[in-house]
């Protein structure tokens, strides 16, 4: 472990050194820049697990090795899917509800004869 933090402090020194790349456009922007200078976006994003900062560029936190991004099926799911699992189970109990009644509404005008 005591490797790997060294390796993660190198790493940070040396890219501090050299410079930070914009995860958007890949301009080489200096250290010491918090936007990127050619497209304007953010060049570091704070860790949710541990709070620091980190490049965009880096797909783990430097020192807790959290995932920083998330892929594209666990936004979607995150939109899709309320946080409260109590209305999306009132919400399919009542999607059947409305499915049954106009069934039974679709049959009876099928079989309705004057």
């Amino acid at each position: 472990m005591e490797n790997l933090t060294n390796h993660n402090n190198n790493q940070q020194t040396q890219n501090t050194t050299t410079g930070v790349l914009c995860a958007k456009c890949e301009h080489l922007n200096p250290a010491s820049a918090e936007l990127c200078e050619k497209c304007g976006a953010h060049l570091y994003i704070a860790c949710t697990h541990c709070g620091r900062k980190n490049k965009r560029v880096d797909a783990r936190c430097y020192h807790c090795h959290h995932r920083l991004h998330h892929s594209k099926f666990h936004r979607l799911k995150r939109k899709l899917v309320p946080k409260n699992w109590k209305s999306l189970v009132w919400q399919a109990i009542l999607l059947l509800v409305a499915s049954f009644i106009v069934y039974k509404i679709v049959v009876m005008i099928a079989n309705y004869s004057p």
